[in-house]
């Protein structure tokens, strides 16, 4: 690859910066890392500030229309405190055992490469590793990432990797939510208006997952959203065998650049759904 392909070279690049806590005494497991990053890109995509007539709304846009790259940082201490001041959105995912700490993850809104606050620019960025212990928890959760089997990568490359494949699945599925909505004519009662046609609310409580699930088969991926959202868009991240890897596609497929780590493009991440309402988790978003 020569060097005037590489991001650095690019006019103008930008990205979305992902900061992952690590306790250096009792660090967050890697699945949970993985989950909690892609649960972060999606809820930030989701929020109402990356509305049309939200804050958010121009610097996601830009940086969904050139080359999507993610920037996966970490952080502790008063470092940790001082990026929850950035605008983004951090969630906060419960560790299944007590051997462990609690995953947690902020997602930045995107902006020029180089171009965040110090509070962010200053994290460290390579050679991020957290213990690979156990598999998810989350066996329940309606999007399931899948990770490379063939390859390894850094758990700060392996964050980037599922949140684009979180976020590949959300934007797939926000098209048929839309395309749906645009052959409905909606009511005036609140809740159909906030079931409309960006449907970016409050995650609705479990009462609202119940309630669509009886809707899913019938809904098709539209309803699926639906019920992700209401879910706080909970993931599960697995590594299939070799053989499942090579026997299966899935809808979502992300190809790494090979920018970093990679000797050039490589099949990282994929994801797919299915039609289930899971139960309300643990799980924190916030602002």
């Amino acid at each position: 690859m020569s060097a005037a392909t590489k991001p650095e070279h690019e006019p103008d690049p930008w990205a979305m910066d992902v900061v992952v806590l690590r306790d250096k005494h009792r660090p967050a497991r890697r699945v949970d890392a993985c989950e909690a990053a892609a649960r972060a890109v999606v809820s930030l995509l989701d929020d109402p500030r990356c509305q049309p007539d939200g804050p958010w709304w121009q610097a996601v846009q830009h940086w969904e229309n050139t080359r999507i790259r993610k920037i996966v940082r970490r952080a502790d201490g008063k470092r940790w405190t001082d990026v929850q001041e950035v605008a983004g959105i951090t969630v906060t995912q419960p560790a299944p055992d007590d051997d462990h700490d609690a995953a947690a993850v902020r997602a930045i809104v995107p902006a020029p490469v180089g171009g965040q606050p110090r509070a962010v620019n200053k994290l460290q960025i390579s050679g991020t590793h957290l213990p690979d212990d156990g598999v998810s928890a989350s066996s329940d959760a309606i999007v399931t990432i899948e990770i490379n089997p063939m390859i390894e990568m850094t758990t700060g490359k392996a964050c980037a990797q599922c949140g684009h494949a979180a976020q590949r699945a959300y934007r797939i599925l926000q098209e048929s939510q839309t395309q749906e909505s645009s052959q409905k004519t909606w009511g005036d009662d609140d809740e159909q208006r906030a079931q409309g046609l960006h449907g970016h609310v409050v995650p609705a409580p479990q009462q609202r997952c119940d309630q669509v699930h009886g809707q899913l088969q019938e809904g098709g991926e539209a309803e699926i959203l639906r019920c992700w959202r209401a879910d706080r868009f909970r993931v599960r991240v697995v590594t299939p065998t070799v053989e499942q890897w090579q026997e299966h596609t899935r809808p979502v497929e992300i190809i790494d650049a090979g920018f970093t780590e990679f000797d050039g493009p490589t099949a990282t991440t994929r994801a797919y759904w299915h039609a289930m309402c899971a139960p309300e988790s643990g799980v924190h978003s916030e602002g």
